[in-house]
């Protein structure tokens, strides 16, 4: 069928799903099957390294896209280029696209080594694409999801955003992955330098699951994401508190570039209407306070 003609039939039956098959598995079986035919992957070349993305789903900025300069979260990038170091072992839980999972992989250089973990199988075709397409030698891609155990879990796919266990935006599908945590994935006698964690409210559950690798960690990044938290069973202030528990006392509001504590935090969140605290995600560097090594620019 040409393509002209997979397009027509999308716009005919995106409308006539919208009004009665919304969100079912007919209509999410149709709407894969066009995007297949219709949207292709692409590359593009972002803080010297080239990925793979498929741009209809991604949030990446077009305008950036060959200039050199990051596609996504610049001021992300530039921390990241501060913080991590040459020769470190580093993980990217919740890897998505690999857009950080690349970066860092650039950073440690080729005496470290990456760890990336995705649940969603098209996100990790295309992160294998891009390690491939780099001819990078220190990644290395587990696609499943970070709980706190073995076990499988639907997953709600949704580009930048899918989630563990609940779709942000409710009425669609999962798929089942599988599901570890991280301690029984990473060799034992690997020493764990440094993580970032993205996944969208299951981060209480990755941290009990890595008690092991998080003891040679001196800091990490985590999403704050208190709904997200909330979906997933979890609860913002007793993450704040593991986190506290397994020593990364000091926090530092990466948005913001400043320093910042959780009862600080908490305080902020006081008074917000649901609408205000879904929009209000942040970005928190942790650090172990007696590691004066890790303290970030700007604290």
């Amino acid at each position: 069928m040409p393509k002209g003609a997979y397009r027509l039939l999308y716009r005919v039956g995106r409308r006539v799903a919208n009004g009665r098959l919304y969100g079912t598995s007919t209509y999410n079986g149709i709407r894969a099957f066009l995007r297949r035919k219709l949207v292709e992957d692409e590359v593009v070349e972002t803080n010297g390294f080239k990925m793979v993305v498929d741009r209809d789903l991604s949030a990446f900025d077009p305008t950036m896209v060959g200039t050199g300069k990051p596609v996504w979260e610049p001021e992300m990038v530039e921390f990241l280029r501060k913080i991590v170091k040459p020769g470190w072992t580093v993980m990217d839980l919740g890897a998505e696209s690999g857009y950080f999972a690349l970066l860092m992989s650039q950073l440690v250089g080729n005496s470290g080594h990456l760890y990336a973990f995705e649940a969603d199988p098209a996100s990790v075709v295309r992160i294998n694409k891009s390690v491939a397409l780099n001819r990078f030698s220190n990644i290395t891609v587990i696609g499943k999801a970070v709980s706190d155990q073995p076990g499988i879990a639907k997953f709600y796919p949704d580009g930048m955003r899918g989630a563990l266990g609940y779709h942000r935006f409710g009425n669609q599908d999962g798929i089942e992955v599988e599901c570890a945590s991280v301690d029984s994935v990473i060799p034992p006698d690997v020493k764990v330098s440094f993580f970032k964690m993205d996944i969208e409210g299951s981060e209480w559950k990755a941290l009990k699951g890595r008690q092991r690798t998080l003891r040679s960690c001196n800091s990490l990044i985590t999403e704050f994401l208190t709904p997200g938290l909330r979906r997933t069973g979890g609860d913002p202030w007793a993450y704040l508190g593991q986190l506290a528990d397994a020593g990364f006392t000091r926090i530092f509001d990466v948005d913001a570039m400043r320093e910042t504590s959780a009862a600080e935090l908490k305080d902020r969140y006081k008074g917000l209407t649901t609408r205000e605290e879904q929009q209000l995600i942040l970005n928190l560097y942790c650090w172990r306070a007696e590691r004066p090594e890790c303290v970030p620019p700007g604290a």
